[in-house]
Order: structure tokens, then C-alpha cells, then sequence
């Protein structure tokens, strides 16, 4: 770092070059970092980001969004096909499971601006009646490989997981190739072929006997291996400690560069260093299939 010419009456100010700030990004990202480290680089509002750390997250998500390993989309064909073919070493019902998906809740900051609504909680889009708290959500679709392959974030806190489930299956689920498919849990649709799941309490069986066989051979391996979306979930909040604060309410781009930078290091992370639990539980100790 620079110095720059002391000014009577303050501190010495100092110029970060672009090693420090990538430095101070990353340090946000995995560590987090106290008012007391962070005071003096922030901006004004007691959650401003400093523009140090704004330069470098979006330094950091443009170079993210073109490198391989961070790309987030569905895979090749082929390495589905693989990968599905492979699922099957852990129970024949598996065979050409290659996806689960969850979403998760992520708190923000209570929106002052709001306050003179009367009914400012019930009316508020970030509101979350369940939770009783402000919160934003993100719907992830976690490959077995260990990577994210697609997502929604930023959505209203009070919508359902069903809900925002409507645009993946758009968008993602529709594109799935025959034969290759997702495994859900109870709040998703099942959609025979492409979304798979448990039965809901009270739900009765299919009344096809194909659809039954499989669906009781699937809740008795579900009920033998605790298959759940929320490993994946539970590994990319743990791992950014951006997802263990509150998300801010006034710097919403902020909010988004580093939700989606997160996102595409886990992929790096899975990828390069072959860590997460989805990936130990499914493919550790497994000759992986090369996505081409």
C-alpha cells in the first residue's frame, strides 16, 4: 500500500493497490471482518460497503464469470449420462439421478425506510411471516458432482420454495435430457421422469404400478441415506461468511455481486479442491467422469 500525504487534523489515508483489495475481498468473502478492521475503509451508512471492497468484488465477479471452473450451468449430456449411470452404485432407484435442489433463507436488515407503513410488516415483499424476520431467498440445483448448476437469488423472503421452484422448471428442469433427473423434497412438485421426491404425509401412492414400485424403493433408500439439498446449502452458507450477516437493504447490487461471487467460488472450490459433502457422499473415492 501507498501512503498518501498526511493532512493536518487526520489520520494518514492510504491507497490500496489491486493485490490489497483482492486481499480484503476474499477476506470478507471466507472470514468476514469486524467493524473495528473494517471502520476506517467504509463508506458512509453503518453498512455501506467501502468502495476498496466494492472495486474488488466486482473485479472478482468479472473475472469469475470467465473462468471454467466457475461456471454455473448444466452439463454436458454425456457426463449426465455417465454421472447418472454411476448414481446407480448407490442403489439401483438412483440410476439417472443427477441433480437435488433446496432453497435456503438468508436475513437482511429491517428496512427503516418502511417503518411509517403501518402495516409496513404484513404488506413488506421481504417480510417472512413464518420466520418473523426481513429475509431474502435463494433456490439452488446442486449437480451430485458437488457444483451449483443453477439458481435464483434476491427473491421476496415470504415467497415458497414451490414458488420460485415455477422458473427452474422453466428454465432448467425442461432442458433436462430423457432418462435424467432431480431429486426434490416434499415442498416441489413431483413430475414423473424429471423432479422426483417422498411422499407428503397423507399422500397416497401412485396407481401405476411402475410409479409405485419405484416410488417405495425410493422413500426405503431415502429412509437408509439422508439425502438432502441441504448439504449443498449448509456448505455455501458455512463456507462465505457474506451469508452470515444480514444482508443489507440499501445496496442491493452490492447484495447481488456478492451473493453471485460466492456462488461461482463454491463451483471453483468443488471443482479444484473437491470439497463439499455432496461431492464426498457421491463421487470421493470414485473415478469421476470428464464433462465435456
Amino acid at each position: 500500500m501507498a501512503d498518501r500525504p498526511r493532512q493536518k487534523g487526520h489520520l494518514s489515508k492510504r491507497k490500496l493497490n489491486a493485490a490489497a483489495t483482492l486481499g480484503l475481498t476474499l477476506r470478507f468473502l471466507t472470514a468476514g471482518v469486524q467493524y473495528a478492521d473494517f471502520c476506517l475503509l467504509t463508506s458512509s451508512g453503518k453498512s455501506g460497503p467501502s468502495r476498496y471492497l466494492r472495486f474488488g468484488v466486482l473485479c472478482l465477479l468479472k473475472a469469475l464469470r470467465s473462468l471454467p471452473q466457475a461456471v454455473v450451468e448444466m452439463p454436458s449430456e454425456a457426463y449426465l449420462r455417465e454421472l447418472g449411470d454411476r448414481m446407480s452404485e448407490h442403489g439401483e432407484v438412483m440410476r439417472g439421478a443427477c441433480f437435488t435442489t433446496d432453497g435456503s433463507l438468508h436475513e437482511s436488515e429491517k428496512d427503516e425506510a418502511a417503518t411509517s407503513n403501518f402495516f409496513e410488516q404484513e404488506s413488506h415483499p421481504d417480510y417472512n411471516g413464518w420466520k418473523m424476520l426481513y429475509s431474502k431467498k435463494g433456490l439452488y440445483v446442486f449437480c451430485f458432482d458437488g457444483t451449483i448448476s443453477w439458481y435464483l437469488i434476491n427473491a421476496p423472503g415470504s415467497w415458497h420454495d414451490a414458488y420460485m421452484f415455477d422458473r427452474c422448471q422453466i428454465e432448467f428442469v425442461s432442458r433436462l435430457p430423457q432418462g435424467i433427473w432431480m431429486l426434490g423434497d416434499t415442498a416441489f412438485p413431483i413430475i414423473p421422469g424429471k423432479v422426483e421426491r417422498a411422499r407428503k404425509a397423507g399422500e397416497s401412492l401412485p396407481a401405476n404400478h411402475q410409479r409405485r414400485e419405484f416410488q417405495l424403493n425410493l422413500e426405503q433408500f431415502s429412509s437408509r441415506m439422508r439425502l438432502s439439498a441441504e448439504w449443498g446449502v449448509k456448505d455455501l452458507k458455512r463456507t462465505w461468511a457474506f451469508f452470515q450477516k444480514k444482508l443489507t437493504t440499501d445496496d442491493v447490487k452490492f447484495n447481488l455481486m456478492m451473493w453471485e461471487s460466492s456462488i461461482r467460488l463454491f463451483n471453483v472450490r468443488a471443482r479444484c479442491m473437491n470439497v463439499g459433502q455432496i461431492h464426498s457422499v457421491f463421487v470421493r473415492d470414485t473415478q469421476e467422469p470428464t464433462n465435456e
